[in-house]
């Protein structure tokens, strides 16, 4: 192999000439640069990915703590308004049983038959109310879960 620069003659394994120093093989120095940009950008993109994933990771994390904290949040609003309306059954059944003034409202022998029909109601209507209040919350959890599978679907 001859030196393109001073053409002295240079063995095959020599990447530079003996005599001048000169890179005997300019192409593969072009191929290297190449190589080295690739890797530069290969980097880029992996970098890119990877901060994508960990948003998605976090979104995740986000969602599930959410979930979590609107699932218990839902059990405890249906059991302090069905317990309110359980409160107010007790105190209607408590009034009838000890007041002989109800005895007009229902059956002929005292007041207590149609207070009982009465001391239903506040359990149902709690539970509605409850139901009514949580029916937000469920929609919020809908639309993170569309969210979730949006991040999962575009961003790899």
């Amino acid at each position: 192999m001859f030196c393109e620069k001073c053409g002295a003659k240079n063995s095959k394994e020599n990447s530079f000439c003996e005599k001048c120093g000169e890179r005997l093989n300019p192409e593969e120095e072009k191929v290297s640069e190449k190589n080295k940009e690739d890797s530069k950008r290969e980097e880029v993109v992996t970098r890119k990915t990877e901060t994508r994933n960990m948003e998605l990771l976090f979104e995740k994390e986000k969602y599930y703590s959410y979930i979590g904290k609107i699932q218990r949040s839902v059990t405890m609003t249906y059991v302090y308004w069905i317990g309110f309306g359980l409160i107010i059954s007790f105190m209607i059944l408590a009034g009838a049983s000890y007041q002989d003034e109800f005895s007009r409202f229902g059956s002929h022998h005292d007041g207590e038959g149609m207070m009982q029909i009465f001391a239903i109601v506040p359990p149902i209507i709690g539970f509605a109310i409850a139901h009514a209040r949580t029916l937000e919350k469920k929609i919020r959890v809908q639309e993170m879960k569309w969210r979730m599978d949006f991040y999962s679907k575009h961003i790899h």
